[in-house]
């Protein structure tokens, strides 16, 4: 359950392999050989910000558990960049 602190520290975990949450508390976001294992209230809070704020607003309203979240779901490519912000590639139905 090492994965699990990783989880609440980090507000992510790299799973190396395919993951499927037993669990609607956790969503799992498969990419090619790994898996991205978070919290399902922080990527629907997260989504909430990207959705409420434009770019120039978001990295100033951005609480700090949810910085190293966007950072890495951004260089992953899960998050994208638009004309005025960000968005989601990946739908939030479980």
């Amino acid at each position: 359950m090492a994965w699990l602190i990783e989880i609440v520290k980090r507000g992510y975990y790299v799973y190396s392999g395919q993951f499927k949450p037993k669990t609607q508390t956790l969503f799992a976001i498969p990419l090619q050989d790994k898996t991205i294992i978070m919290m399902t209230d922080t990527l629907e809070l997260l989504h909430w910000y990207l959705r409420t704020y434009k770019k120039g607003e978001l990295e100033k309203n951005l609480p700090d558990r949810l910085l190293p979240v966007f950072e890495f779901l951004k260089q992953n490519g899960i998050i994208e960049e638009t004309q005025d912000g960000y968005r989601l590639k990946i739908g939030l139905i479980r």
